[in-house]
């Protein structure tokens, strides 16, 4: 298993495989909003875009989206950047946006959230709060939205906070 297999492989109704991270207390607290692509693809009525930058799992993620069978799934194996995201909030538009242990991977997370809500009309971001946490000067700096609701704290992979 890849040390970012962080959420367990969902396949036509099914956890398959356990990932690092224990998500279904997760998925209870936005399940008002959706689930994490195949659950959200399986669940609601709505197309889900996944987005993989690391090679080992977008090909599983590949093939997950094979045993789905899902016409309404799409995998893009892309590591965004500022610029390629700003491209792409200038022509798409999404009602939501899941943004689960990401942010802090860029060098600004706080523009990355301003990015992602520029082109949704929910964002949810998983903030890291762990301290041994990827990229602690980024994670530092992060400034949670005055509307921002909190959904939730849950375990991580890295402790059991």
């Amino acid at each position: 298993m890849s040390k970012h297999e962080y959420q367990p492989h969902w396949v036509k109704g099914k956890i398959i495989k356990d990932g690092l991270r224990q998500s279904s207390d997760r998925y209870e607290a936005i399940k008002k909003f959706g689930y994490f692509s195949f659950r959200l693809a399986s669940d609601f009525d709505c197309h889900v875009t996944m987005v993989e930058k690391d090679p080992k799992c977008s090909k599983k993620l590949q093939e997950l989206c094979i045993e789905n069978d899902l016409e309404n799934v799409c995998l893009l194996k892309h590591k965004f950047s500022v610029e390629s995201l700003k491209a792409l909030a200038r022509v798409e538009r999404f009602d939501v946006i899941l943004a689960m242990s990401v942010v802090h991977y860029f060098p600004d997370a706080n523009e990355i959230m301003d990015i992602m809500k520029s082109m949704c009309d929910n964002l949810l971001v998983e903030l890291p709060t762990e301290k041994d946490a990827a990229n602690p000067d980024v994670v530092k700096k992060i400034v949670v939205p005055k509307n921002a609701v909190l959904l939730g704290e849950f375990p991580t992979h890295i402790n059991s906070h």
